[in-house]
């Protein structure tokens, strides 16, 4: 899921919003776009344009008529700024007039062909067919027992398609049939219990294998799925001590997403069973793609026919679309043998680019991170002492406007080598990254809450802000320096772009350099106003100055609000 854009009124209550909302990856109807033209009807050479104008503007028409709310259609005229920009993004020539686009990819030119329009929007909004039944969960009522006794089994089966389904299921000791059961009209993902039972009476004695098997539905292509083992169960003679089995399972693997953008988190819900007869302690890792280690976890001191749920987060930031494979593997414990059933295989997760008007909104994002940084309260507060050293009394606009700029320039320099070197540590640490965002939430809490005055932190700024303006105001590049330097002595806004990189990840991977750049811009241009109005902005700057301490309290409510939001998001 990703940050969407908010208005508001006031600075406090945009940043608050902007902070707080998310970007949705889902439609609620199929977005259509006419990219509309109208040539001269009477013009010669223009005749057969015009009558494309008709046909495809009429087939919007029935468009609209037939599908009614399950469609957006947006009109764009061909030559205006936007149409200009659709022209560049859809690789349009001139003359393509009256082009019609559905969904952001599929493409028709000239005259369009309405039937086929017709069956890509249904296949949007009503997915094919899916036929796919898969055995969840094999549990036994015992892993040891005496000829004779009898033992219970349990088969979890589900529909994970789409399309109601009937089928046989069939459980086994080795390759011998226990019970077949008929399972009638399975809704859509859902789920149902049989119950087996398996006499012993004449079963000789040794280690079974226990398992379960679905029979295929018509035109099912998973099949991967439709069987699953248990594991070892002993049938001894009467009266005589069980084995001690070990034995450790991965029952099932579930998402809570099958379909995500890049850059998107997907928990994975991973369940353990230890179906031997000792308590076992062991790893549990999960992967994407059968080889690329998502995590690993320890479950200690299971005991026997119990189970533990394991939930795993895969950050999706440096994935390539596509669809991936997950898996889950438990290490074998001391003298296991049975290894069939330490690997669980779930089918696949679908990753894709994140859509056009995303990516926009993600910039946008970017944008106001960089404004909102520069404009922070706080740097209001202690404005009036970088004024006065680095404009002092000169008068001239551009010597004044070139002091600003160059304090400006250094100030954004930080931002953006901070922001790449957290970047690259998110990137390079993925396993942390939660840990690493949790610690920078925590410090942003105390910074806030020195800041409303609530807890007192003994370094202060103000007499280092001091004496680093006069040591290096003196030159252009002191001044350069004393903004690098000014960037690192602000409290409340440090810790903003490091949490955002985990706020937002799908702002980095391969659109990092892009994203700094925008985050750069969006926080240059408060320089630019106030090398503008340096003298109306010093008067301000000065006059805040007596308000600081509200000022304070309100940059470190926002930041600790912006904290405890953080934390919400990361946790649930």
């Amino acid at each position: 899921m990703f940050i969407r854009k908010a208005v508001s009124f006031s600075l406090i209550l945009f940043v608050l919003v902007l902070f707080c909302v998310k970007i949705g990856h889902s439609i609620d109807s199929v977005p259509i776009e006419f990219l509309w033209f109208e040539p001269c009807a009477v013009c010669p050479g223009f005749e057969e344009d015009y009558q494309i104008f008709l046909h495809n503007r009429q087939v919007i028409f029935d468009l609209e008529s037939d599908y009614g709310s399950e469609i957006t259609v947006e009109w764009i005229e061909f030559y205006s700024p936007e149409g200009l920009e659709k022209q560049e993004q859809y690789n349009l020539n001139v003359t393509d007039w009256n082009t019609i686009v559905v969904n952001y990819e599929a493409v028709f030119r000239g005259f369009a062909n309405e039937t086929e329009m017709r069956v890509l929007i249904d296949e949007y909004l009503r997915p094919a067919p899916i036929h796919d039944i898969a055995i969840l969960h094999v549990v036994a009522s015992n892993t040891s027992i005496q000829i004779g006794e009898p033992l219970h089994i349990n088969v979890t089966i589900k529909n994970e398609g789409n399309q109601i389904e009937s089928c046989n299921v069939t459980t086994f000791f080795n390759s011998n049939i226990i019970q077949t059961l008929l399972v009638e009209n399975l809704e859509p993902n859902t789920e149902r219990l049989l119950e087996y039972h398996w006499d012993t009476q004449n079963v000789l004695e040794g280690n079974y294998s226990i398992s379960a098997q679905a029979s295929l539905v018509q035109n099912e292509t998973d099949t991967e799925d439709n069987s699953l083992s248990y594991g070892l169960v002993e049938v001894r003679a009467p009266f005589t001590p069980p084995t001690i089995i070990h034995d450790v399972a991965i029952l099932s693997i579930s998402l809570s997403l099958t379909t995500v953008n890049v850059g998107e988190q997907v928990p994975i819900t991973v369940i353990v069973r230890n179906n031997g007869t000792a308590t076992e302690s062991l790893n549990v890792s999960a992967y994407h793609g059968n080889q690329f280690l998502i995590g690993m976890m320890p479950v200690c001191n299971l005991s026997p026919k119990t189970e533990v749920s394991l939930i795993f987060k895969w950050d999706t930031i440096n994935q390539t679309t596509g669809n991936y494979t997950i898996t889950a593997w438990a290490m074998p414990v001391a003298d296991e043998t049975n290894l069939e059933n330490n690997w669980f295989f779930f089918g696949d997760i679908e990753i894709l680019a994140l859509p056009s008007q995303d990516l926009a909104a993600l910039f946008v994002v970017a944008f106001s991170f960089g404004f909102f940084e520069t404009l922070s309260p706080c740097l209001i507060i202690m404005l009036s002492f970088i004024l006065s050293f680095t404009i002092g009394e000169t008068t001239k606009f551009k010597e004044s406007f070139t002091k600003v700029m160059l304090f400006g320039i250094g100030f954004v320099s930080a931002a953006a080598i901070l922001g790449l070197a957290a970047a690259l540590v998110f990137l390079s640490l993925p396993t942390l990254q939660t840990s690493l965002t949790l610690t920078v939430c925590v410090f942003a809490i105390i910074f806030g809450l020195n800041l409303v005055g609530l807890l007192k932190v003994p370094f202060k700024t103000k007499p280092i802000l001091q004496k680093l303006a006069r040591r290096h105001a003196i030159t252009l590049a002191g001044i350069l320096i004393l903004g690098f330097i000014f960037y690192f002595l602000d409290p409340c806004i440090a810790p903003i772009f490091i949490s955002m990189v985990r706020l937002e990840p799908a702002l980095f991977g391969n659109l990092l350099p892009l994203t700094l750049s925008i985050f750069a811009i969006g926080a240059i241009i408060p320089f630019i106003g106030i090398g503008v109005f340096a003298g109306s902005i010093s008067k301000m700057a000065r006059e805040a100055y007596k308000h600081r301490f509200k000022i304070r309290a309100i940059s470190g409510l926002i930041l600790i609000g912006y904290a405890i939001y953080l934390i919400i998001f990361i946790i649930f």
